[in-house]
């Protein structure tokens, strides 16, 4: 689609045009057939897109705590380390 255009306009365009091939050839489409239009990303998470979002959460979650847990080993090492010396 032309930047600009929205998914409402480039489907009554194509109604349009389907109505034309329709009109032009009776016997080879059903004159109720009509034009689904969707974007892509509609297409591909529609319905899953609250489970996506979960998904992303707890993935964030899980690596703020990986990094933590090795934050705090780093940290962890030196004081060790000093200890054993004295």
């Amino acid at each position: 689609m032309k930047p600009g255009v929205t998914v409402e306009q480039a489907r009554a365009e194509l109604n349009g045009i389907l109505r034309e091939i329709v009109r032009e050839h009776p016997k080879d489409y059903d004159p109720k057939t009509v034009i689904t239009l969707m974007s892509l990303r509609d297409y591909m998470v529609g319905r899953v897109r609250s489970a996506l979002w979960v998904l992303l959460g707890a993935v964030g979650m899980v690596l703020l705590i990986a990094c933590t847990k090795v934050a705090h080993l780093a940290l962890a090492r030196p004081v060790r380390a000093k200890r054993k010396w004295q």
